[in-house]
């Protein structure tokens, strides 16, 4: 049998609620699929499973994998003390995010919130209500 290269993947450890609320999710059809297949990739990550393996069950990176575990045993202090104060829908609300991609960084937007608005606002008006001399709105206009 050959070792495994590299270093030993983070142990995941779930609790009966955890489980049941992953299994939950990962069978969900309402929640977006990226949290479908990270809630998957965690059950058999806790499991058992090789990062190698669970990376090719679901076409991933390793790297992929190590993210997922990392985030989860980086939320697993977080999840335990909200299990036992918290009810079932403050705990999936907080699993959730657990398994939401983080924001990342990117151009700011070019409209503030204000801005979008009153563009909206505009656009659902008649041009002549706006004083201009056009039947519709034209993207130039």
């Amino acid at each position: 049998m050959r070792k495994p290269r590299g270093p030993r993947p983070a142990l995941i450890q779930l609790t009966d609620r955890q489980r049941a609320l992953l299994e939950e999710s990962a069978a969900g059809r309402r929640r977006p699929h990226d949290e479908v297949q990270r809630a998957a990739m965690i059950l058999q990550s806790a499991d058992g499973a090789r990062t190698r393996h669970v990376a090719e069950v679901f076409g991933v990176s390793d790297p992929t994998i190590r993210l997922w575990r990392a985030r989860w045993v980086q939320a697993t202090p977080q999840l335990v003390a909200a299990e036992e104060e918290a009810d079932e829908a403050t705990l999936d609300t907080l699993l959730q995010q657990v398994l939401r991609d983080t924001p990342r960084r990117g151009r700011p937007a070019t409209f503030t919130p204000e801005q979008l608005c009153h563009i909206v606002a505009v656009a659902c008006e008649a041009p002549a209500d706006s004083g201009r001399p056009v039947t519709h709105w034209t993207p130039r206009e």
